[in-house]
């Protein structure tokens, strides 16, 4: 994602509603890439600093917002969540090869064990992302409701 510019004439609520919106239409964009079923594991990393970066932006904007804000930050932390155990497991993956023998028993079953975790994580953050983030209508909420902070 790329930087926002906030405008240091402004107030906290001014910059949030005007400047928010765009970061979450950049967000949406990326996810639905994450989300592809041909995405690459490490687009999936990426994605999850994103998440992570979105969710800590809009953390700092708690003041301004209302309690929706709390429910979209669960949202966040869930797919942080999701994607972090992805990436935990692509790293186990990737020490048991380096550190194990390629023929010994025990590294193919550790690999076929964390392969079908990370295909079920892979699904569930699909889904998540699908049926509760990215459902019909999704995007214009957060876009709507970031755009009118409560407080200023």
């Amino acid at each position: 994602m790329r930087r926002i510019r906030w405008n240091a004439k402004s107030s906290p609520a001014a910059n949030a509603g005007e400047r928010l919106p765009k970061l979450v239409a950049l967000f949406f964009k990326e996810g639905r890439k994450a989300a592809d079923a041909s995405a690459a594991l490490d687009s999936l990393h990426r994605f999850r600093l994103k998440v992570k970066a979105a969710r800590y932006t809009l953390e700092m904007f708690r003041p301004v917002y209302g309690p929706g804000l709390e429910d979209r930050l669960k949202r966040l932390r869930t797919l942080q969540n999701i994607l972090g155990a992805i990436s935990d497991y692509c790293s186990t993956l990737a020490l048991v090869q380096d550190r194990l023998p390629e023929k010994a028993e025990v590294r193919s079953r550790l690999e076929r064990l964390l392969r079908d975790r990370i295909r079920r994580k892979r699904a569930e953050f699909r889904r998540y992302w699908t049926q509760t983030v990215d459902a019909a209508g999704e995007e214009e909420r957060w876009k709507r409701y970031l755009a009118r902070p409560v407080r200023s």
